[in-house]
């Protein structure tokens, strides 16, 4: 399995953005909001439950390359020959 590249990571931290962190949280965290879709989401377009507890910017991170390990592994089986595109492509 092809690992996400770092610049794919940087790349959807950059068009995603760190969400919904209240003015009245010290510790910086986010809280769970509708995005625009209307899913229920956390940190940078996690999907989450009502109930999901805040999450800092580093589990966001966490998050995000575990939610495009998904997407890299789909688009890889129905598209394989990607895997042996450079690695800004793969990013793209």
């Amino acid at each position: 399995m092809t690992g996400v590249p770092k610049t794919a990571i940087e790349l959807a931290k950059r068009f995603e953005g760190f969400h919904r962190v209240p003015r009245n949280d010290p510790l910086r965290r986010a809280h769970p909001y509708i995005c625009p879709a209307g899913y229920l989401t956390i940190g940078y377009g996690h999907l989450c439950d009502p109930t999901h507890p805040p999450i800092t910017e580093s589990e966001a991170e966490v998050y995000l390359a575990h939610d495009l390990q998904t997407a890299l592994a789909a688009t890889l089986r129905y598209c394989p020959v990607l895997a042996t595109e450079s690695e800004g492509r793969l990013a793209a």
